[in-house]
């Protein structure tokens, strides 16, 4: 069941290892899908198959995704792009070291 865009969220990005092969990345939004691709599916038949293998009837060929129960839908939106960054994304740390300042001095003497 697809409630919210975070459903959606998970769901894609938990199959990222059955993505058409145009596909570069994903972004997820409240209202929208931006699912950004190399170009080499010129009709998307590809992309839309595998929307619908995995969303069922929640998947509308006119490039939207329903959700159920909020009777919402979130746009499908195809964006370009070809930058490496994007496809081989660089890990971000979750957090950063806080502590350090005045009170916890780097070196004790």
């Amino acid at each position: 069941m697809y409630y919210t865009w975070m459903d959606i969220e998970w769901k894609l990005k938990s199959d990222r290892i059955n993505w058409p092969e145009s596909w570069v990345s994903v972004e997820v939004y409240s209202s929208e899908l931006i699912i950004y691709h190399t170009g080499a599916e010129k009709d998307f038949s590809s992309t839309s198959e595998y929307l619908g293998k995995i969303f069922g009837a929640n998947w509308d060929k006119n490039n939207i995704i329903n959700l159920q129960i909020t009777d919402k839908q979130m746009q499908v939106i195809f964006e370009h792009n070809e930058d490496d960054a994007i496809r081989n994304p660089v890990p971000l740390p979750l957090f950063k070291q806080s502590f350090l300042g005045e009170s916890y001095p780097l070196n004790s003497a």
